[in-house]
């Protein structure tokens, strides 16, 4: 018995300020068109289940076309393999955040699918049990325990589980799963494809639909296949919409004006920036920001999808100055600083914290780019189609 798992598709998310022809934010195009790649795959491929573990779209209230391209592509899915069972679970993106709101996903069941979106369920298919527990609010999690009756366990879940990797810290909610008895464990919400153990893996998001794709860009992206017969397991890549690059760090310390810009410039020039998703981190001193070609940037900017100008003064003065250059300890970045901050901060019911903290750090990154002569301006990006996500 063949599953393919897959997880994360993010549907509808939305990033920058290009757009289609058809008015589609660019984006949202982009994680669209790897969605029906993936369909494709699928079709191929014929399994005997297809799994999804969570966060199918990016927000509760979608728009339109996403919808309508979801529902497309699963119905292409089901007529092309009308055999196939098909288990969606919500996760955190998906569900509403109060009791009385509404999610998509249950429109999807007049496809065929079974969709699991308000409290965990036992799903019985022949010989295969399927534990299904989808992350929403106030859900009361079930023992995580296989059903004994079955051939095949498989145990569906959107979560934070122990041994997910995460910066800071174990979370408050790490969920414990005992491996022993599941057949496959397919778990949803982390975006870089991980095993946990070697019968239970997240398969990722199946596009770079995170505020962080940096740190993602090792790992391609994709979905699992699993055969629980034979526990034979394979990882599907899924090509990028589009080329995410991290360019070299640059260090310009000690340079001047002059050669700092040509040094910039140099480094972004040697990679094929133009329509790509582009990190630059600049090491420099406040003198050097003061310099900047800030023409020179708007020109990289015009060029690429999204271009991230990351400039750091890392200066320390003082007697730990020796110190601190010369051990291990790690200095906090004022972006790391304000996205703790954002983490734990009370905010007003009805905010999602996500989007509030992918704007806030737009409003940074555009302040700390601004040139010391430029008039202050803040482009206003609305909090609904902002984007966090890796979950870590």
């Amino acid at each position: 018995m063949r599953i393919a798992h897959t997880a994360d598709w993010h549907l509808s998310f939305r990033s920058g300020d290009r757009f289609t022809p058809g008015g589609i934010n660019q984006r949202e195009a982009d994680v669209a068109r790897t969605f029906t790649t993936m369909v494709d795959q699928l079709i191929g491929l014929a399994p005997d289940v297809v799994v999804a573990a969570g966060d199918l779209f990016d927000r509760v209230n979608p728009g339109n076309p996403a919808i309508v391209h979801a529902f497309g592509q699963v119905s292409r899915l089901r007529a092309a393999l009308p055999s196939t069972i098909v288990v969606l679970i919500a996760g955190n993106h998906d569900a509403p955040k109060s009791s009385g709101g509404g999610c998509i996903l249950p429109l999807f069941a007049s496809l065929g699918a079974h969709v699991v979106d308000r409290g965990a369920e036992r799903l019985r298919f022949g010989e295969l049990s399927i534990l299904a527990v989808p992350d929403v609010p106030g859900i009361v999690r079930p023992a995580l325990e296989p059903d004994p009756s079955a051939r095949y366990n498989l145990l569906l879940l959107h979560g934070e589980v122990e041994g997910m990797p995460r910066a800071g810290g174990r979370a408050k909610d790490e969920i414990a799963i005992g491996m022993a008895g599941w057949d496959y464990i397919a778990l949803g919400h982390y975006h870089i494809a991980t095993e946990i153990a070697p019968n239970c893996w997240y398969s990722g998001s199946i596009d770079f639909t995170s505020s962080n794709p940096w740190e993602e860009i090792a790992t391609p992206k994709g979905f699992i296949v699993r055969d629980l017969a034979t526990g034979a397991h394979e990882f599907h890549p899924l090509p990028a919409a589009r080329p995410v690059i991290d360019l070299p760090r640059l260090d310009v310390t000690g340079m001047t004006p002059e050669e700092c810009n040509a040094a910039i410039a140099g480094t972004v020039e040697a990679s094929a920036i133009d329509d790509a998703i582009v990190r630059l981190v600049v090491v420099g001193t406040g003198a050097h920001r003061k310099d900047l070609d800030w023409k020179m940037i708007r020109e990289f900017r015009r060029r690429a999808m999204a271009f991230t100008f990351d400039f750091r003064v890392e200066a320390v003065v003082g007697p730990l100055s020796v110190a601190l250059h010369d051990s291990n300890i790690k200095r906090e970045t004022l972006e790391a600083l304000v996205a703790r901050k954002f983490a734990v901060r009370d905010l007003t019911p009805g905010v999602e914290r996500e989007a509030f903290a992918a704007l806030g750090m737009e409003y940074l990154t555009q302040a700390t780019e601004r040139q010391p002569d430029e008039p202050r301006s803040v482009e206003h990006v609305p909090v609904a189609d902002t984007e966090h996500r890796k979950a870590s």
